[in-house]
């Protein structure tokens, strides 16, 4: 902690892993944070350093239509067998209580890196909290297209050369996508090859 005037604590272990290994979990997860807590308190600047506290929506649990949005101050209840949730839930709390003059918590959902969707922005510059502008991105197999941060991040949209429908290659793109591959070997396997649905390219000339 010498010279900190920040520390952001964002080690954790996730799903799956922590659903394997819910012992690891808890001496990471919590252990962790009280590791973090007690050395800021033993600096002798716990009135200086600012402690970021990553946690995660999990600690709200299961949601249904009748509560979709979660809000500061819902009830924290994890799914049942839930370790990672839980164990952020008593992290949180670890730093509500620890007596620190300075800290926050963000419930984070996922966090996604440029290259999850296999390619790459190549803009460099992007208004912050600008999501309706386009920007310039390159897929895995080259193309280049502009779309704008909304559709590629928040409405799940990638590259429309390679990554619309047909010619139905979906287990081709998520042998290259990290993004598709998330939905799709969910009930696929990755040994499948790229004849999986054929495509004729007058298939559907009578439905045009």
């Amino acid at each position: 902690m010498k010279d900190a005037d920040y520390v952001v604590h964002c080690g954790a272990v996730i799903p799956p892993k922590a659903d394997h290994n819910p012992e690891d979990t808890w001496k990471t997860n919590l252990g962790g944070t009280r590791n973090i807590v007690e050395a800021i308190r033993s600096s002798g600047r716990s009135d200086e350093i600012k402690l970021v506290h990553i946690s995660t929506v999990a600690v709200y649990g299961n949601r249904d239509y009748h509560h979709p949005w979660c809000r500061m101050g819902d009830p924290v209840m994890s799914s049942a067998y839930d370790y990672y949730s839980v164990s952020k839930i008593k992290s949180e709390r670890c730093v509500v209580e620890s007596g620190l003059p300075h800290w926050v918590v963000l419930r984070q959902t996922a966090v996604y890196h440029k290259y999850f969707l296999g390619g790459q922005v190549l803009s460099e510059n992007m208004k912050t909290g600008d999501l309706h502008t386009a920007l310039k991105w390159k897929c895995h197999n080259g193309h280049e297209f502009d779309s704008t941060p909304f559709a590629v991040l928040k409405a799940g949209f990638w590259c429309p050369v390679c990554c619309e429908a047909v010619p139905w290659a979906f287990d081709k793109a998520a042998s290259h996508v990290p993004f598709y591959a998330q939905v799709w070997y969910d009930t696929h396997s990755k040994s499948e090859e790229n004849n999986v649905y054929p495509y004729d390219e007058h298939e559907d000339d009578d439905l045009l």
